[in-house]
């Protein structure tokens, strides 16, 4: 033993700089492996990975520069720990740049004069970002030396950061042992309280759609690597999660609710044998008697009226369509607008053309459903909103063309972008290929089609232009739901395809066309888009107010931030709530053509997208002050 430590001492003090680089470098680039250099050299591991160090950090050559990344700057994590590059970085007082990427995805370590001052990885930033990066095992770094970063998230000292980390790693390993086996499946109690749980707990929950396993759940999530586990190891030892197959199958859950697969994830649909009816629990009406005394003289007295005027509101082609739905629904006579407004000369319309009045008034938001694609959505809440007038169709790619002609828009976007998250890149870059062509940007004939492939920041700065502005998510559910308790936009019976553009015969013929996995769509029946519609195609779908296409065709960006409702009983209405001032999520809502779940139809349905995100399925309307 002793002999042998001479002759490494007498090793490593003969080896010259430049030898020392060499070695590194071949290292690095992948043409050694770390064991194979120290057998082969007769030198300690650690000795070796302190000169890939020198060789990737201090050269003099790249210091205070930009540099390209490049494959000789890349090195591999099992030779050199992301933490290990931090607390080099941190001792050498360096300002650089550490990228990190495996096949779950890629992110940033901001280093300044050797603190770290950010960081980035899927959705994450800041703190959260650094202890996902720094449990990081497998995959590749690369170093870029540069000027510092634009944004600090991170205030907590380097060391104490890496101390905090090389807890959470121990606390980590502990739960991962204790969830074994990771792949077997586990799926909701449908019976569950879902109230009682955290956020991060319920968004986690939604993970498990009948066939996932741990291990799947844990790498589809957006969340930090420890509070997944944590809120994980909660749900199974609560009951929450238990072992089996799901009762209603594949689709009773989705990804990170029922819109994450149509946006974030759209080419992991899960692949279903066959469609299961879901019940949606009609919302009670909370009328007094005074109130269903009158609305039962009303009516009696428009009763033989309304098979008159029928055929005139509905019109010959939409008649018929309603008649071919079948057994698919009951068939529903339309019901004259909740209130008419007459411009006169002395009083003019109190809104502008386009745009519909909706009257303040006090109506309970949220769901009661029990469903976990809902569970962003409860609880049931009262609210109390002032009036305002609102788009009777979405902002169209000819409506939003007028703005971006004159300079005051940006383009919209002709592929779509959504937040990778546990994707692996190929995948991910495959299907923003593959829905490219349903971003109406650019398309001839589809002038009349809702834009789409907008960021929240587009659709706002549209709006703007206009002297509008974007619903808040009360304002948007309040025109879609009226205050009389009804299900859907357009009453109580259950969506069809001639009420809405969601996913029927043609999308499910179109994801065969081009390769996704097969799904069970929401309809037997082609409504014959597989894409986008032109506005207003579906009238029969409209809302008794007249406004169109509010559940199916795109989701719609509304001005809130992402929160939680409260679970606080309080008797007094929320008066024009609005979300928080902090968070980059903004709320959507509506469903999309390719909708395929009827948790989509459900007008509290509630999905948080990150506001650069620009989809195929996300379009807008505005809103705006009576006169």
């Amino acid at each position: 033993m002793l002999e042998d430590f001479e002759e490494q001492t007498v090793a490593t003090r003969d080896w010259s700089v430049a030898a020392q680089r060499e070695l590194a470098g071949r290292v690095v680039r992948g043409e050694l492996s770390l064991d194979a250099a120290a057998a082969n050299n007769w030198l300690p591991v650690a000795t070796i990975e302190q000169w890939i160090v020198e060789y990737v950090l201090y050269e003099e050559h790249w210091a205070g520069q930009e540099v390209p990344i490049d494959r000789s700057f890349w090195g591999q994590l099992d030779a050199l720990s992301a933490a290990t590059v931090l607390e080099h970085a941190h001792t050498g007082r360096k300002t650089c740049r550490v990228i990190i990427e495996n096949d779950d995805g890629g992110g940033a370590l901001w280093v300044e004069d050797g603190a770290l001052v950010d960081a980035v990885f899927g959705e994450l930033r800041g703190e959260p970002a650094a202890f996902a990066l720094l449990s990081l095992e497998k995959g590749t770094f690369g170093i870029v030396f540069g000027p510092p970063a634009e944004r600090r998230t991170i205030t907590r000292g380097t060391i104490a950061l890496l101390a905090e980390q090389r807890r959470r790693a121990a606390r980590r390993a502990a739960l991962l042992e204790s969830l074994e086996p990771r792949d077997r499946v586990v799926v909701p109690q449908m019976n569950a309280q879902l109230h009682l749980l955290t956020l991060e707990q319920r968004e986690l929950m939604l993970h498990f759609d009948g066939a996932n396993t741990i291990d799947d759940a844990l790498a589809l999530t957006d969340l930090e690597p420890l509070e997944a586990l944590e809120a994980l190891h909660f749900l199974i030892e609560e009951s929450y999660l238990v072992p089996g197959v799901s009762e209603v199958g594949r689709t009773g859950y989705s990804d990170l609710t029922s819109a994450s697969n149509t946006l974030r994830m759209p080419e992991h649909f899960a692949e279903e044998k066959e469609a299961v009816p879901v019940s949606i629990p009609a919302r009670p009406v909370r009328a007094g008697p005074s109130r269903l005394l009158i609305g039962g003289v009303i009516a009696i007295a428009v009763l033989g009226w309304l098979g008159l005027a029928a055929e005139e509101l509905l019109g010959g082609e939409t008649r018929d369509a309603v008649a071919r739905a079948g057994d698919e629904a009951v068939e529903t006579p339309p019901r004259a607008p909740e209130r008419a407004v007459v411009a006169t000369a002395d009083a003019p319309a109190p809104c502008p053309e386009g745009m519909v009045l909706i009257d303040g008034g006090r109506f309970f938001m949220g769901s009661d459903s029990e469903h976990p694609a809902m569970s962003l959505a409860t609880p049931v809440h009262k609210v109390e909103l002032t009036s305002f007038c609102v788009d009777a169709h979405e902002v169209t790619v000819a409506r939003y063309h007028r703005c971006s002609d004159v300079g005051e828009c940006e383009r919209p976007h002709r592929k779509s972008f959504w937040p990778r998250g546990g994707t692996p890149m190929k995948e991910w870059t495959r299907a923003r290929e593959l829905h490219a062509p349903l971003c109406n940007e650019g398309k001839p004939g589809r002038e009349q089609h809702p834009v789409n492939c907008v960021t929240w920041q587009q659709a706002d700065a549209f709006c703007r232009w206009e002297g509008k502005r974007l619903p808040t998510e009360a304002e948007w559910e309040y025109a879609a739901r009226g205050n009389d308790g009804r299900v859907f936009p357009w009453g109580d019976a259950r969506p069809t395809a001639e009420m809405t553009n969601a996913c029927g015969r043609e999308c499910a013929r179109w994801r065969e066309e081009v390769g996704l996995p097969e799904l069970t769509p929401m309809f037997t029946r082609d409504d014959g888009y597989p894409g986008t519609a032109p506005v207003g195609r579906f009238p029969a779908g409209s809302t008794p107010t007249g406004v169109h296409d509010v559940i199916g065709n795109v989701f719609e960006w509304t001005s809130d931030r992402f929160y939680a409702y409260s679970f606080e009983d309080t008797t007094e209405p929320a008066r024009d709530p609005r979300g928080p001032d902090q968070g980059e999520r903004r709320i959507i809502r509506g469903g999309a053509f390719n909708s395929f779940l009827p948790q989509h139809t459900d007008p509290a349905l509630r999905f948080p997208m990150h506001e650069e995100a620009y989809t195929h399925g996300i379009g807008f309307r505005c809103v705006s002050a009576p006169r």
